[in-house]
């Protein structure tokens, strides 16, 4: 019996020990940590995964600054082309000139729709060439204002030829510093600004730029003002292109451009209805 009480003994110490070293061994096992060849691999494939994000974040600061540029220089040019729009609207039917190298330059007188109820004013006399009156429809224009009657050309504008000033002060008949030359078949007269108007593109620079109107004629131009920068022909079309009105069309002048900058570039066309019955 004792001699089993022994045994028994150290069975359970045997026993207890192995179990102790089994335990040691699974808490090593767990405890083992990566591999260099793991943090290798981890680490590359890191790389690999930012170096596609920051390429996707560029790619999209890259999408909104071309977006940016392009917006620019879309509200530039549609600026610009509005201002335009807007002054040859109240051009004098017919005087309008465009010229210079690639039709760069268009010169026009202006309608001075202050003045006026209308884009243009009537008088009552059938044929007053030769006199130096007329008794407009209505009430009569201020003193010093100028008018054109039946004016055919830039030439004929510039000249001051058929442009009159007002010397009575709202009365009827109208009384003008000089005789007419030629009376319109309409009845019309324009009162006409006491500017008119250039845009001129210069390098790559469209300006605008004004002149004194008087009785004599159009004087000379004074400093240009920039109004539209990074400008160049469009293809080979021509910056201004103007085809004259006929007896049932009006005149129709094409503005064509291109705005470049930031690598970006905008192409802008215009049709504008130009006034041109005398």
């Amino acid at each position: 019996m004792q001699f089993l009480k022994e045994f028994h003994t150290h069975f359970r110490e045997q026993t207890s020990s192995r179990k102790s070293s089994w335990h040691t061994q699974d808490s090593l096992t767990k405890e083992k940590g990566f591999t260099l060849i793991e943090l290798i691999m981890v680490m590359v494939l890191l790389g690999i995964i930012g170096a596609m994000g920051a390429q996707f974040i560029s790619q999209a600061f890259q999408g909104f600054a071309d977006t940016d540029a392009r917006t620019e220089i879309y509200e530039e040019g549609k600026l610009g082309l509005v201002r335009v729009e807007r002054e040859l609207y109240h051009a004098v039917p017919n005087a309008i000139n465009v010229s210079g190298a690639n039709s760069n330059t268009i010169t026009f007188g202006i309608i001075d729709e202050r003045e006026m109820q209308n884009i243009f004013g009537q008088y009552s006399e059938i044929n007053p060439a030769g006199t130096n009156s007329i008794t407009d429809l209505t009430a009569g224009l201020a003193a010093g204002s100028l008018i054109s009657i039946f004016n055919t050309s830039w030439g004929t504008f510039s000249s001051g030829s058929r442009i009159y000033q007002v010397t009575s002060g709202a009365t009827n008949p109208m009384t003008l510093d000089s005789n007419i030359s030629v009376s319109s078949p309409y009845q019309r007269y324009y009162v006409v600004r006491d500017k008119a108007i250039q845009y001129q593109v210069t390098g790559t620079t469209l300006y605008r730029l004004t002149a004194n109107v008087t009785g004599s004629g159009v004087g000379g131009f004074g400093t240009p003002q920039p109004v539209i920068k990074n400008i160049s022909q469009s293809g080979a079309l021509p910056y201004f292109d103007y085809a004259a009105g006929t007896a049932t069309n009006n005149g129709r002048l094409t503005v064509h451009f291109t705005i470049s900058g930031n690598n970006e570039s905008v192409t802008f066309q215009k049709e504008i209805s130009i006034h041109n019955v005398p």
